[in-house]
């Protein structure tokens, strides 16, 4: 059965389905032999209702220019030029992460998939250059209030310091993008404490639409508001 849902979301973002194996149920990620199967359709829609009914309607007016903190892979970097341009066509997204094997990652996976000016480049956030309109932090896993990794694979970062080097990125109207790819409990608290001294207008949403089956599920998502900075 195909939810109604899904084939709103093929056609709002224009997904051409002639574009994915959808033969294919296994992923090739992280060789060369890296396919665009039924997996990552399944991923890419997902995705997308997710970020319509939590993002979508806090997007800051005309905003130009979007950056993701720690992509990892980049698994969602073809749904995310997906959404964004949906809203502003050929908006430039870039992408940063510390380890070189990610990015050489992420880049093969952009030239498969030809999405145009999006960039991975090899950065940390308090190193990056820059304010963005929007910034987004995917799949991080809090530990407590205090520690957070900022993806599967990668290292315990003291979550204050994380979401105070992302607020120094973000323009003044801007909005914060946090999914997270845990649900343990207590993430409301969790949240609140690393987030509340950076941000205001804090929403966390549960995501009904994350699945077991996805490479970097995010079970909840968080949308915030920059704080003003006291200089």
């Amino acid at each position: 059965m195909v939810h109604p849902w899904v084939l709103d979301i093929i056609r709002k973002y224009s997904l051409d389905l002639l574009l994915y194996d959808l033969e294919d149920e296994i992923p090739h990620i992280g060789t060369a032999g890296f396919t665009v199967n039924k997996s990552s359709l399944i991923e890419d829609i997902h995705f997308l209702k997710t970020f319509d009914e939590h993002v979508a309607p806090r997007l800051p007016q005309n905003f130009s220019s979007v950056l993701e903190v720690g992509i990892g892979q980049w698994i969602y970097a073809y749904a995310l030029a997906k959404f964004f341009r949906k809203y502003r066509e050929n908006i430039p997204i870039i992408g940063i992460d510390k380890d070189v094997t990610y990015i050489d990652l992420a880049r093969e996976l952009i030239k498969n998939r030809k999405i145009e000016s999006m960039s991975a480049e090899i950065s940390d956030i308090d190193n990056w250059r820059g304010i963005y309109d929007i910034v987004i932090n995917l799949c991080p896993n809090f530990i407590s209030p205090d520690t957070i990794i900022t993806h599967y694979l990668g290292q315990q970062t003291p979550a204050r310091d994380l979401f105070d080097a992302i607020s120094r990125k973000i323009s003044k109207d801007g909005l914060f993008v946090l999914g997270l790819s845990s649900p343990t409990p207590p993430i409301e608290r969790y949240v609140e404490a690393s987030i509340n001294p950076f941000f205001k207008d804090i929403v966390v949403s549960y995501n009904p639409y994350a699945t077991d089956n996805s490479i970097y599920p995010i079970h909840y998502l968080v949308t915030a508001k920059k704080l003003p900075q006291e200089f």
